[in-house]
């Protein structure tokens, strides 16, 4: 029987570590070099996801929240317009349809579901922004002054 070798990582847009790149919207944050081993291919899964978020008049427009990434981890066919794919880029979302926002106040959103994906790299930086699908019908970035983390845990393999 074969250990499993793999590592937790806890990713949030607070701390000294994190760069906003763009105001209460987008941050990136350095991987350490121990988590990116290129001999290796890895199995990345989003065991946690939590966004706080005001529930004002602009929280009325969306149908689900999330965060997207530059973890390379597939394709998407939900592109604003053209018959192309963008890279798959959501790590979680949260389906918002079902709450009450009528009051105007500070709600913490946990994802339901955990994804995971394989990949054979890990970039240097990890860039992440806070999205929502709004009237487009697509996720879009948004603007959010609250709390945003994400628990990765990385399970490595050996290349055959």
């Amino acid at each position: 029987m074969c250990k499993e070798d793999f590592t937790i990582f806890r990713v949030s847009n607070r701390g000294t570590n994190v760069l906003q790149t763009v105001a209460n919207q987008s941050y990136s944050i350095n991987i350490p070099s121990e988590l990116r081993k290129t001999n290796k291919d890895m199995k990345i899964e989003i065991i946690s996801g939590l966004i706080a978020i005001e529930t004002d008049s602009t929280f009325d427009t969306y149908t689900e929240i999330g965060v997207i990434s530059n973890l390379p981890n597939g394709f998407n066919s939900e592109v604003a317009s053209g018959f192309n794919t963008s890279n798959y880029s959501l790590l979680f979302n949260v389906d918002t349809s079902g709450y009450d926002k009528a009051a105007s106040k500070r709600m913490t959103f946990h994802n339901s579901n955990n994804f995971q994906f394989r990949t054979s790299n890990i970039p240097e930086k990890l860039n992440f922004t806070t999205v929502a699908t709004t009237n487009t019908g697509i996720l879009e970035p948004i603007t959010n002054n609250n709390y945003v983390s994400f628990v990765l845990k990385i399970t490595y393999y050996d290349r055959e």
